[in-house]
């Protein structure tokens, strides 16, 4: 069964948040405000070390949070784009998408006064979950493109993000093969083994 279009948008929105830097994260912020909860932009979270956040896989135990150091606190989105981008690396295992889908949603439901729905039936489905769900389910789509981009493939053989990055790939290997075999070809071509040569001088003892 295919995937709804809708997922493959929040997925393809999902690759876009995760090559942000903090230019661009502004303008993600700004342009898909209900792609994550409504205060996924406004939390601090406090590293275990420099660099090393709550969020990530090393954090995960009691042990780990009693080493905290009196690191400075970095903008939540920072931690979990760096916990998504290790899922991307990795094709998003299990472990990593609980962690992506639960961690910004549960941390809404505690500290970020949000309303009480009357239900679980109630409670909101967010876009980057979904996104995460497919990319779990279907993680042949995640790609790493040359050009350094995550993107959303749509089909197993795609490669690149965009046309240009397969145009300039494709340049890249004949000047690859050009540097590394031109000279023999033109050896070969030159001694008639690719026939042109060879040819021509057929020709010219016929006349």
């Amino acid at each position: 069964m295919a995937p709804a279009p809708q997922s493959i948008r929040d997925a393809q929105t999902l690759a876009l948040f995760s090559n942000a830097g903090k230019a661009e994260a502004d303008y993600f912020q700004h342009n898909y405000g209900d792609f994550f909860p409504r205060n996924f932009w406004n939390w601090q979270i406090p590293q275990v070390e420099e660099g090393a956040f709550i969020l990530s896989p090393d954090a995960s135990t009691a042990q780990a949070v009693e080493r905290l150091r009196p690191a400075p606190p970095v903008p939540f989105w920072q931690a979990f784009q760096a916990v998504l981008r290790g899922a991307w690396q990795v094709g998003f295992p299990l472990e990593e998408c609980v962690r992506l889908i639960s961690s910004a949603a549960v941390a809404d439901r505690l500290y970020g006064a949000t309303d009480v729905e009357p239900d679980l039936s109630s409670f909101p489905v967010w876009p980057y979950q979904r996104a995460v769900m497919l990319l779990g389910v279907e993680p042949w789509r995640a790609r790493l493109c040359v050009c350094g981009n995550r993107f959303v493939a749509d089909k197993p053989a795609r490669r690149f993000c965009s046309d240009r990055c397969a145009s300039n790939s494709r340049k890249h290997s004949r000047r690859t093969w050009w540097g590394e075999r031109g000279r023999e070809w033109r050896r070969n071509r030159s001694t008639g083994k690719h026939g042109t040569k060879k040819g021509k001088s057929s020709r010219r003892k016929k006349g």
